[in-house]
């Protein structure tokens, strides 16, 4: 039951108009076989949020980080040491 009410709140909440505040480079991790989150979100996404860039896992679905764990934690240290690298 909680579950479900945690999740009613979080659908009918819109952060949207928050999203360009961000100040942090983002990624956007998306498996293009997504039942759920279309490619047009995404494109959405990217431009509402500043400094961003979309990380596209081909044939993949909602979860990469559960269908391919290894390659995502491959990608988030890649991520990490180019923004250590960074001034």
């Amino acid at each position: 039951f909680v579950w479900k009410s945690t999740l009613s709140s979080i659908l009918q909440s819109d952060m949207s108009a928050e999203l360009s505040r961000l100040r942090v480079p983002t990624v956007l991790m998306w498996g293009n076989r997504d039942p759920f989150v279309e490619f047009d979100e995404q494109r959405k996404l990217l431009a509402s949020i500043p400094n961003s860039k979309l990380k596209e896992y081909d044939g993949l679905g909602h979860s990469p980080h559960w269908e391919d764990p290894a390659r995502v934690a491959e990608d988030l240290v890649d991520l990490i040491s180019e923004l250590k690298r960074r001034p």
